[in-house]
């Protein structure tokens, strides 16, 4: 029995140690880093600072694959569900069509489009048609210290479409912008203070109560206390976002963008009770329709 017992204490210590090295340390620097064009070197670098930043020079040659005609053609009759409002701090609302209805509406100047109606992060796509891989094999050149979990989702959205205020828990976030620009907002995590943590369960994030572009100071007041810095985001630019550093995002112009994640076996480990949650979600265990995958 004792030697269960200091087992079950030499894992726990080991798993704390594990839960501050890839999620609890934490940058609340807002000095924003530009690099162009790394070396494997520079971006382990940037990784390992917890620090946003803004890479150029390294998707140039991506970015005519996932351009809107190509997509199109090779998915036209796919059946996608699109996020009609700005689910994280809304009721959740989606819709099925194909991918050609969504891009014919969406693109058709004479529709004025008064909600979000966004294909926002879509995990099975770019995988589905194999052209996750090549994304796979390019950012292979740049993790090469230990073995990563990669994975791709996609996002496509008229102009104004947003994405609400939230933090991932990613130890590797890349937002890849392909097309359009993006406006991001990005508070520290110094700053949850004044967030006013949602209930609704959002896979791999947590939400904030508060719409950022339609603010009730009255019911959040410490919100307006919140600092954050604003970013463009260009095409063939990639922001790395930390976890923990909350963001909303505004969409300019018709746009794309792909999230490419990493993760490591320990980072995962970190990960345990999320992965729990998830598991009694998917069961309809855990936050049932209260969630931004179902709707209500």
């Amino acid at each position: 029995m004792k030697k269960i017992i200091i087992s079950l204490i030499i894992i726990l210590v080991i798993y704390f140690i594990l839960v501050f090295k890839y999620q609890l340390r934490l940058n609340n620097d807002y000095t924003i880093q530009q690099v162009d064009n790394p070396n494997y070197q520079i971006i382990e670098n940037i990784i390992e600072s917890r620090s946003p930043t803004i890479i150029t020079g390294l998707l140039d040659n991506l970015l005519s694959l996932y351009q809107l005609n190509n997509l199109v053609d090779i998915g036209c009759n796919d059946t996608i569900t699109i996020k009609k409002n700005i689910v994280e701090q809304e009721e959740t609302i989606l819709l099925d069509m194909t991918l050609k209805q969504y891009i014919d509406f969406i693109t058709n100047k004479q529709n004025k489009i008064n909600k979000n109606y966004y294909w926002s992060e879509d995990l099975d796509f770019l995988k589905k048609h194999s052209l996750d891989k090549p994304l796979h094999q390019f950012f292979s050149n740049y993790f090469q210290n230990t073995k990563l979990f990669s994975s791709t989702a996609l996002w496509i959205g008229p102009n104004g479409s947003k994405t609400g205020l939230h933090y991932d828990l990613d130890y590797i976030n890349l937002l890849c912008q392909i097309s359009g620009k993006k406006k991001i907002y990005l508070f520290s995590p110094s700053q949850q203070q004044y967030m006013y943590i949602s209930n609704k369960y959002d896979p791999g994030a947590k939400l904030s109560m508060v719409d950022f572009w339609n603010q009730d100071l009255q019911q959040y007041p410490l919100f307006k206390e919140a600092k954050y810095i604003e970013i463009i985001l260009n095409p063939g630019q990639i922001l790395v976002i930390p976890p923990y550093w909350w963001h909303c995002v505004e969409n300019i112009d018709t746009n794309i963008a792909i999230s490419y994640r990493l993760e490591t076996p320990f980072s995962i480990i970190t990960k345990t009770p999320e992965l729990g949650k998830l598991i009694l979600h998917k069961c309809g265990l855990y936050k049932n329709k209260n969630c931004i995958c179902c709707n209500k």
